[in-house]
């Protein structure tokens, strides 16, 4: 073997090695955007259920308040 010979062979090992790096840098970029997708599902969700709390929470006190005839402090808007 000569030196052209174990030149060559160093680049084919360096080339490859190389192509495995980007195929991993694709394939972790890849989770990332699946692992985001989730979480920003996750975070919808919750928000949905969150605003839903909410607005049962707003019918239930205009339903006490309908029954005792009293409007609360905090539910009227000072003109």
């Amino acid at each position: 073997m000569d030196w052209l010979q174990v030149i060559d062979k160093i680049a084919k090992v360096l080339t490859g090695a190389a192509r495995l790096v980007t195929l991993i840098e694709k394939w972790w970029r890849t989770v990332r955007r699946w692992i985001h997708k989730k979480r920003k599902r996750r975070w919808e969700k919750e928000k949905k259920k969150k605003k839903k709390k909410k607005k049962k929470k707003k019918e239930a006190e205009a339903e006490e308040e309908a029954e005792l005839g009293v409007t609360f402090p905090w539910n009227s808007v000072i003109v």
